[in-house]
């Protein structure tokens, strides 16, 4: 790769290639890809026999152990299903030993062998400049062992038997055990690419009754009958030299130029090719970048054990999903959790709901799709307006006293935005986010003015749109469907200055720009961005709410805009946060009847009672704040100390 800003030449298109050409191209780099072969994707390789696509090269992989390469598929939007696989050896055409990975059982196919004291050695400690096989022989370990478990093992890997005791002992070692093959019983659970695996099983299960089914078999001892393909492929292995060349690899990366990136810097496997071509990537656009680590071996205690068994009815170690979509099959609505440490079954089966706050908070389970969390389960028009006011005003009401009515005290928290915006016929307002649209209602009909907002979600649209259809106003108002983080509004602390840039750049001149938003307290916000708490993950999914600080820095390092005012209502959504938790609770046997279940019920009490004590505590802050360019009077008026509203 040619280090420079505008163009970059890969040379290979396989994982690791295809890899950084895809990080480089998406920070704006033309970059040219060079390949030798006829297809990119080094390995996959689909060719037809007798009408029929085979995928000879397909992709298995599981979330533990290819975390990367996971996050890459998920951000893709790459369709995938899990399989299982299991694990078989035998010698001397059955005759001699014989084991298997499906159970305990298995394991000892020949029970004989349950009493033999050389199937159960433990290994010791391993030098990295070791091979294979004077490590095993060094230690004592039969020849048995060798052909048994060892060559077999690995041979299925890296498809070369004969090679196999030169290998490096620590990378081969190591490798079976992040792999969790080195347990008594290893029952994995693995994903693949759905439409690839779907093609194959239907052969392999003849389901296709015009032929036999298709069967792919590596380094055969002999050639099989009826072979209607053969191909050779290749792939790096974890020699001592190989260990030893990657360890000084940073003495030529970037070194006249060029990078060097490949599956060889690891294990050699689709996951550790794609590592390698990040980095290689990023380290020529010299940016920062962190690789997804693996998640920590899962070993529970009896009590966790127990506790697991009770929540979930099944045994999964290494990290699993769990997917609920509830008992009402008319409801499409779900939500997936991953599982990282088995307190999270403690704590479920001990705290109930409270222990699921918990265990998010620790980390102990994440949402598999980050952006969207619980808001599966709750973006329906029908649920929100259960517990907001006729306004569906999903944002902090201004209350004059404690007991007055939540809709008047949302027309006074939109009184307050059209005063400070100094919104007349003659303007266009834009608003980014705007919900169910009664901030747009309520602007036209009290200005005259046009008026276009911008929401992510279809439900919001649809209602918004069939509201002001019902208020007659159609040709002033417009809603788009658009992800406003593309703006970006609110995407987080690395894109807050982009945010401003746009803003202003869509804001027109003598107008003023209104803010609304939830802040975090400054002595809080550098530990809360770079943790995993409820609030950003749970909450806000995807998002990271800003301090006033970084608002203001950022506003002051990309635009020219200035705080004309500011406001802070916080105190106030506390008061709402309260209707919104009483009206929940008033209309809880409707919302079960949606489809929710109690345990829903529980999670949303405890949401609206773990945001109100942070506003109640000024942890939490809601801003209102008015922004100018500096000399623009016209702005505010041809008086601005009589028109003022602040």
């Amino acid at each position: 790769m040619m280090c420079g800003v505008k163009r970059a030449a890969v040379i290979g298109g396989g994982i690791s290639g295809m890899m950084s050409a895809y990080v480089m191209a998406k920070e704006g780099i033309e970059v040219v890809l060079y390949e030798k072969e006829a297809c990119l994707g080094g390995h996959a390789n689909t060719v037809t026999v007798n009408g029929t696509q085979l995928d000879i090269g397909f992709q298995v992989f599981n979330r533990v152990t290819y975390p990367n390469m996971m996050e890459l598929y998920e951000s893709l939007g790459v369709d995938m299903e899990p399989s299982d696989m299991s694990f078989s050896v035998s010698l001397a055409d059955g005759q001699g030993c014989e084991w298997g990975t499906r159970s305990f059982s298995s394991l000892f196919a020949q029970k004989k062998n349950i009493f033999n004291p050389k199937e159960l050695n433990n290994n010791e400690d391993i030098d990295r400049n070791e091979t294979l096989g004077h490590f095993v022989r060094s230690r004592g370990y039969s020849e048995l062992f060798e052909k048994a478990f060892l060559i077999p093992t690995c041979a299925s890997i890296w498809s070369c038997p004969k090679e196999i005791m030169d290998l490096s002992a620590y990378s081969v070692l190591s490798f079976l055990r992040n792999h969790h093959a080195l347990q008594v019983s290893h029952y994995i659970r693995i994903s693949i690419i759905r439409w690839h695996i779907l093609i194959f099983v239907a052969h392999l299960l003849n389901i296709d009754k015009e032929g036999l089914p298709f069967f792919s078999t590596l380094n055969p001892p002999y050639e099989p009958e009826n072979t209607v393909l053969k191909w050779s492929t290749s792939h790096p292995i974890p020699s001592v030299g190989a260990t030893k060349a990657s360890a000084e690899l940073n003495c030529i990366q970037g070194k006249r130029r060029i990078w060097f990136c490949g599956a060889f810097q690891g294990y050699g496997f689709h996951e550790d090719g794609l590592k390698a071509g990040a980095l290689a990537a990023n380290s020529l656009l010299r940016k920062d970048f962190t690789l997804q680590q693996n998640p920590k071996y899962m070993t529970t205690s009896w009590s966790e054990a127990g506790a697991r068994l009770l929540v979930t009815r099944l045994l999964e170690e290494g990290g699993t999903i769990f997917t609920f979509e509830g008992s009402d099959k008319s409801c499409t609505l779900k939500v997936s959790l991953r599982i990282h440490t088995p307190q999270f079954y403690w704590k479920i089966a001990k705290e109930s709901d409270l222990g699921l706050a918990d265990a998010y908070i620790n980390g102990d389970f994440t949402f598999v799709d980050k952006k969207k969390g619980l808001l599966n389960l709750f973006m329906s028009n029908e649920l929100f307006s259960l517990f907001l006011d006729e306004s569906m005003a999903y944002s902090c009401a201004v209350f004059k006293t404690t007991d007055e009515d939540l809709k008047n005290a949302q027309l006074r928290k939109i009184d307050m935005l059209i005063e400070k915006a100094r919104i007349n016929k003659e303007h266009h307002v834009l608003e980014i986010g705007c919900g169910w649209g009664s901030l747009a209602i309520e602007i036209v009909k009290r200005t005259g003015c046009k008026y276009t907002g911008i929401t992510l979600s279809e439900k919001q649209l649809q209602y918004a749109e069939l509201k002001v259809k019902e208020a007659g106003l159609q040709d002033q108002i417009k809603f788009l469907l658009c992800d406003y983080r593309q703006l970006p509004e609110a995407v987080g602390h690395e894109y807050m200055e982009e945010f401003f840039r746009c803003c202003e750049t869509a804001l027109a001149d003598n107008g003023l720009f209104v803010l609304q938003f939830i802040s975090i307290a400054d002595e809080k916000y550098d530990e809360y961005r770079l943790s995993q708490g409820f609030i950003k993950e749970y909450i806000f999914p995807g998002g990271c709410l800003p301090s006033l600080s970084r608002v203001t820095s950022a506003m002051a390092t990309a635009s020219r805009l200035s705080v004309s005012h500011l406001e802070d209502i916080g105190i106030h959504y506390y008061q709402t946060l309260r209707c919104w938790r009483e009206n929940l609770l008033i209309n809880q046997n409707k919302i079960l009847a949606l489809g929710f279940d109690d345990k829903f019920m529980r999670t949303w009490e405890y949401y609206f009672d773990y945001c109100a004590a942070g506003f109640k505590l000024r942890v939490l802050g809601t801003y209102q704040i008015v922004f100018s360019r500096p000399g623009d009077v016209a702005a505010f008026g041809c008086d601005p100390l009589t028109s003022a509203p602040f």
